[in-house]
């Protein structure tokens, strides 16, 4: 998978580096969430290093022996020297470039990384700094990383069509005028409760397109109501643009072949935003790893 990395700072771009090594030293087959975070703390003079030493009873050592674990548990041997980059690493950056995006940097640094792997919540690395580290909410990590702190969610799941959150999707009706008010509202609406769940801490600020992306991703692949689908082809417009067709397809090629409510869903989308259908065809012989953390 290739990355826009061209606003990454020389740390950031130097813990990807590191994180690769990292897969090939232990035999992995691409770059996943754990080997970014095993870059991170190898940069031991970035701000990532800086902030998890000072971190009370954190331990560097069992963080990297958890991670190590974690990436052992996915199966080794693979010998590539250049391994690909998992499609977990591309939401990373992704969120991690929303993270720089909030703190008025036009660059990715360590940080933005780190919050970047946070924000994948489901990812083998979030789940272990969860554990490392309890009760330390998205926006008490955002500000040891000079992050203005966003706000949170309590209020945002009882949404009224007033609110910042409509109004902040207003131009998808230009897109698609078929796409009424009340049709829009449901869509975004639920939408947002899927964010939140996945955040669990109601901890999330409604321009966070990176959990907004990830609750997208989920409702797709668990829906078979077509206005529901062709309004989330419209919010991944919004999102990504011209990029939206191709993360829909990575995430499309993991799924079953046949039968399954994920891949008619995901085809949906995908022929809403292009008018065909997807095809099972390789592109340009490209191995998409499996996104499991």
């Amino acid at each position: 998978m290739k990355l826009d990395i061209s606003d990454l700072t020389a740390h950031a771009d130097k813990a990807l580096v590191l994180a690769r090594k990292e897969a090939q030293r232990l035999g992995s087959p691409a770059v996943s969430s754990a080997h970014l975070a095993l870059g991170l703390i190898i940069l031991s003079e970035s701000a990532v290093g800086v902030v998890l030493k000072q971190a009370p009873g954190f331990d560097l050592d069992v963080f990297r022996s958890r991670l190590e674990a974690a990436v052992l548990e996915k199966g080794t041997g693979h010998k590539d020297p250049e391994p690909t980059y998992a499609p977990r690493i591309g939401k990373i950056i992704y969120a991690a470039r929303e993270q720089a995006g909030f703190a008025s940097s036009p660059q990715i640094d360590t940080g933005h990384l780190f919050l970047g792997i946070i924000l994948q919540a489901d990812s083998a690395a979030a789940k272990i700094i969860a554990e490392l580290i309890p009760n330390r909410s998205l926006n008490e990590w955002r500000q040891l990383f000079r992050v203005p702190p966003q706000s949170g969610a309590e209020a945002t799941v009882s949404v009224k069509p007033e609110d910042e959150y409509v109004r902040e999707w207003k131009g998808i009706l230009d897109l698609r005028p078929d796409v009424g008010p009340k049709a829009l509202y449901k869509i975004t609406i639920e939408v947002q409760v899927q964010a939140v769940k996945m955040l669990g801490s109601g901890d999330y600020n409604i321009r966070d397109n990176s959990i907004l992306l990830q609750a997208l991703d989920n409702m797709v692949q668990n829906s078979r109501n077509v206005d529901l689908l062709e309004g989330c082809a419209e919010v991944y417009r919004q999102l990504l643009g011209k990029d939206a067709f191709s993360h829909l397809r990575v995430i499309w090629l993991q799924q079953p072949k046949e039968g399954e409510t994920a891949e008619r869903g995901l085809a949906m989308v995908i022929h809403t935003l292009t008018g065909e259908f997807p095809k099972r065809e390789p592109v340009a012989k490209e191995v998409l790893p499996p996104d499991s953390d």
